[in-house]
């Protein structure tokens, strides 16, 4: 494996203590003779490291992820699914950096297209109502074939990622990363026997939105739709690059994060 030259940092200015970590990430950097990008604007480093929250690894995937660029997240937010080091283990995470002792995990990404604009999303796309706080009407086609109509506060359409965000917190099925499907979770549902469902990667799925609403793409970028507007979501050509430096698997940070078993230790 080839010597780290070039890191970018990508950070959250407003959390507490960033200051501090992020000096102590650049030192371990600088001694190891890398060079240091803490620029916010588009640069092709050999790999990125995001340092805060979820959200913060989100909006690094935004701007860099398409160029294969893999990133490292270091959490200083809450739940912390996709940023895997706590500030403890940085130094812990940075020498399994150095030495190439990690993995890269390729994980899904969606594509959505609509109103003559494309975005992309390592989580998910979000139909829902706009500020009126009316519930909006959305027929649902898979293939071309159709599902259903959802009337609802919204619908999202998430990755296998995606299953522990805003899908989690609306009854959505929690799936593990490397499981190659799309999930769709009504938000607030009018009818009681609206539920998730899960199918294939493999499927384009049309949203054709019945009155005004707006699409949100990872809670970041939002777009601003008509009535009869379609949505058009598919998995994309590329997929996001994740360090994973291994202290933790998946099935232990669902474990910590979620706080399950914590009554009944073995």
């Amino acid at each position: 494996m080839e010597r780290l030259k070039k890191v970018q940092i990508f950070y959250n200015k407003d959390k507490k203590g960033i200051t501090d970590v992020i000096s102590h990430i650049k030192n371990i950097l600088v001694k190891n003779d890398v060079d240091v990008i803490l620029e916010e604007e588009i640069k092709t480093p050999d790999i990125a490291i995001a340092v805060g929250g979820d959200g913060t690894l989100l909006k690094t995937a935004y701007n860099i992820g398409k160029r294969n660029i893999p990133i490292m997240g270091i959490n200083m937010g809450s739940l912390g699914f996709l940023t895997e080091i706590p500030v403890p283990e940085i130094d812990f995470a940075m020498e399994k950096l150095f030495a190439g002792k990690y993995k890269i995990e390729e994980r899904a990404i969606l594509e959505m297209d609509c109103a003559g604009k494309t975005d992309y999303a390592l989580n998910d796309h979000v139909i829902s109502q706009t500020t009126d706080m009316r519930m909006v009407s959305l027929d649902v086609f898979v293939d071309g074939e159709f599902l259903t109509n959802v009337f609802a506060d919204g619908l999202i359409v998430s990755t296998s990622t995606g299953s522990t965000a805003y899908s989690l917190a609306c009854g959505g099925p929690i799936l593990i990363p490397d499981v190659k499907c799309v999930i769709l979770t009504p938000i607030s549902p009018h009818s009681l026997s609206m539920r998730p469902i899960v199918i294939s990667d493999d499927k384009t799925i049309k949203i054709k939105s019945l009155n005004d609403a707006m699409v949100v793409s990872d809670g970041q970028r939002k777009i601003s739709i008509k009535s009869g507007t379609e949505v058009n979501i598919k998995s994309a050509a590329f997929s996001f690059n994740l360090i994973r430096i291994g202290k933790r698997n998946f099935y232990e940070i669902i474990r910590d994060k979620l706080g399950w078993g914590r009554g009944n230790k073995r």
